[in-house]
């Protein structure tokens, strides 16, 4: 729902836009009505890239959903934000692939877009399934059930002519398009980030930083799938009934790639050391298990070959990220912790070998 009243920002969010946006959906009787909202932060993990806020709506009638989020573009990264596309993908995921994907996601209940940087998402709120934590990690259950979700949805979109018709949906998390660019800041990143880096990661820093382009070249290639792109622990939520559901917000980064993508971005940078070591193989080997039973054959030499590419290009996102002006306190942690599990995990598969394989 878009009108020249869409708000874009949470001070121009009225009870009746809110009113209009859920009798459009269906989430509101006709003859109810929201007769006033109340608007919190969401804090700081409710997105980086976005201003979410929960929203308690007051109903006249048959009551509505009793929470919200909604969120809005931020304008601290506007700039890049219009550069990589972050809120038309989200924006355009939630209108056209949402409802299909069985990855779960929260409902929404208007998405629009307005000038370059503005966007609005009415969308459900999650709650009581517990949001993931990045600092905290996971157990192996949640791990477990996180790739079995992720190769369910990989599976449903694997090939698929709808993702590779979609000219919004860019090719990786940076489209290939822009990947000359991001690689200049990633140069730049590795030398700003330098010490946070492994010794081993370190001294070949050089070799990552020209092999950046290639590297995403190789994992844009086909057969790829529709992928969230930033799947980590605290985009995702977990109900506490057997089986483990899992949810994934934000999708601003959702791309086309290899599906190895996702699971060695969330393996990499969501489990300890000690903690991957056990729980990596089950994981790959259940997410593996999904896409057969999906009709989805992916090669297990060829899956271990573009999980480390997927690790090499991961541990690009987080450098960049380190390198750049944080938000807030908790995303400068979140960044180095994330550069030591990445190096971990790229060094203990010896992954930096496949930057030798790259043309």
């Amino acid at each position: 729902m878009t009108s020249a009243a869409t708000p874009f920002r949470v001070e121009d969010l009225t009870a009746g836009w809110v009113q209009a946006a859920l009798h459009v959906s269906d989430a509101l009787p006709a003859a109810s009505r929201v007769t006033a909202l109340v608007t919190t932060p969401v804090g700081d993990r409710g997105g980086v890239n976005g201003d979410a806020f929960h929203v308690r709506p007051t109903y006249q009638g048959a009551a509505g959903p009793s929470r919200l989020i909604a969120k809005f573009g931020t304008p601290g990264v506007r700039g890049v934000a219009v550069f990589q596309g972050w809120y038309e993908r989200e924006v355009r995921f939630y209108r056209q692939f949402a409802a299909m994907t069985p990855l779960r996601t929260p409902r929404s209940y208007a998405a629009a877009l307005g000038e370059p940087g503005e966007c609005i998402l009415l969308l459900e709120d999650l709650a009581p399934r517990v949001q993931g934590d990045q600092e905290a990690s996971c157990d192996a259950n949640q791990a477990l059930a996180a790739a079995r979700a992720l190769g369910a949805m990989h599976a449903h979109w694997w090939g698929s002519a709808e993702i590779e018709a979609a000219a919004w949906l860019p090719d990786t998390t940076v489209g290939l398009t822009r990947a000359g660019r991001v690689g200049g800041a990633f140069a730049r990143a590795l030398d700003i980030a330098g010490n946070v880096l492994a010794p081993e990661v370190r001294i070949a820093r050089e070799t990552l930083a020209a092999a950046y382009v290639p590297l995403l070249e190789a994992i844009a290639r086909a057969p790829r799938t529709l992928t969230h792109g930033d799947f980590r622990l605290d985009n995702l939520f977990f109900g506490d009934a057997a089986p483990i559901e899992v949810a994934a917000i934000d999708w601003q980064f959702t791309c086309r790639t290899r599906g190895a993508y996702d699971l060695a971005y969330f393996l990499g940078l969501d489990l300890e050391p000690a903690q991957r070591a056990v729980v990596e193989p089950l994981c790959i080997d259940a997410y593996l298990d999904v896409l057969r039973a999906g009709g989805v054959t992916y090669d297990r030499a060829e899956f271990e070959r573009d999980y480390d590419m997927a690790l090499l290009a991961s541990l690009a996102v987080f450098t960049i990220g380190a390198a750049s002006p944080s938000p807030n306190a908790r995303m400068d942690r979140v960044h180095v912790q994330g550069i030591d599990r990445l190096c971990a995990a790229i060094v203990g598969r010896g992954a930096l070998g496949v930057l030798g394989t790259l043309g």
